[in-house]
């Protein structure tokens, strides 16, 4: 945590100013080490790095140029983060400075969000991929409910609320497709933030905007003998993850226990429970089926495993046939089992299936931690 909240500051060099994005694409030069890597952006080979500040414009330096409208997701969820640093450190000896600091980011991030509301997304320079985010009432809900938490001011209570009311139920759960990164964060957390300090009304409002969303997914998933009812987009895996994850806040918020079999549906097929019997975690089970000619410089160069990375995960059949510049370097170990309407490849050449995501392997850590803790609970309860 203290690790990311110096690069959050490291990335606020002043009151009104954010970096969103460093590099680009012109990073995607072939499998390096990071002292070995070749990208030249002008400044020498492995030197300099393009910056992107939040400016709520459409930016690109190459042929493609992103959508902007504001500057509010990104500098809501970075508010965010820096709000619960803030109440973190400041119970740690010797962190007292810090903290202080983390709570001045918050606040001065969450003010730029507010002054610009709307979404910054990401910036490809040659390749046609993107982030193409297009929420932020979202990550402006958790920034103001994080900071009430913090401040007890009320007029970020009141801000949450406002938020909480423009997002609503809007979620990628309510629809049939969308683009890459389209709706993102996977899970709204500014719901479950602001359930924590609200009133009863406010509680019960929120509580139904989840239920909504994982009604949806229970309908889908009744349709297939697996229960899943998340979307095969790119990075599927996540979003699997993200019904995992807002099950198990909704049965945290009201007690209701109709959403555990959803959540257990979506994490068994992260585990395994899926038409390929493989797990979608590198290392996972240690003797099992996982993921392991990943795409990835540690396992091409090194043939070194890093054990609890969440991989992409499988793509209708549709998008997988359109991706650029994706092979077999080798037979499909799965070409028996793939079904006709998804795909998922084991190879290192498919970066669409096989390639390790940061932010689905982090929702995992928690689900993982929260199951740890209610197995080791559950076995010292027994003891007794």
């Amino acid at each position: 945590m203290r690790r990311s909240g110096d690069w959050i500051h490291k990335l606020h060099p002043s009151k009104n100013e954010l970096i969103h994005q460093v590099a680009d694409d012109r990073d995607h030069l072939g499998f390096k080490m990071p002292h070995e890597d070749p990208a030249n952006y002008g400044w020498g080979v492995n030197k300099y790095r393009t910056a992107y500040f939040a400016n709520g414009k459409p930016q690109g330096l190459g042929k493609y140029k992103s959508e902007a409208t504001g500057v509010s997701n990104v500098a809501g969820r970075s508010a965010a983060a820096m709000a619960i640093g803030y109440r973190i450190f400041k119970q740690v000896a010797g962190q007292q400075v810090f903290s202080q600091q983390c709570l001045q980011d918050a606040i001065e991030l969450y003010d730029m969000g507010k002054k610009l509301e709307g979404y910054q997304q990401g910036n490809s320079y040659g390749a046609p991929y993107r982030y193409n985010e297009r929420t932020w009432a979202d990550d402006m809900e958790w920034a103001a409910a994080e900071l009430y938490a913090a401040t007890k001011n009320k007029s970020y209570l009141e801000d949450a609320m406002r938020y909480a009311k423009i997002i609503q139920t809007t979620s990628w759960m309510e629809m049939d497709s969308a683009v890459h990164y389209e709706m993102y964060p996977y899970v709204n957390v500014g719901h479950y933030a602001l359930w924590k300090v609200g009133d009863a009304a406010t509680k019960s409002t929120l509580s139904y905007y989840y239920k909504h969303n994982l009604e949806n997914i229970l309908n889908k998933g009744s349709r297939n003998p697996y229960g899943v009812g998340h979307l095969f987009i790119w990075c599927s895996n996540n979003l699997a993850a993200a019904v995992s994850t807002q099950a198990l806040l909704y049965e945290k918020m009201t007690g209701d226990q109709r959403f555990s079999s959803l959540l257990q549906d979506h994490l068994n097929w992260l585990l395994g429970l899926n038409p390929w019997g493989t797990s979608m975690i590198t290392g996972i089970p240690e003797k099992g089926e996982y993921p392991l000619d990943v795409h990835m410089p540690f396992w091409i160069l090194n043939k070194q495993i890093v054990p609890g990375s969440l991989v992409d995960g499988p793509l209708w059949s549709s998008i997988h046939d359109r991706m650029l510049a994706i092979r077999l370097n080798e037979p499909d170990e799965f070409a028996h089992l793939q079904p006709d309407h998804i795909k998922y490849w084991d190879d290192f050449a498919d970066y669409s299936t096989n390639e390790p995501t940061m932010d689905g392997s982090a929702d995992l850590i928690m689900l993982f931690a929260h199951f740890y803790g209610k197995s080791a609970s559950t076995v010292k309860a027994e003891k007794k």
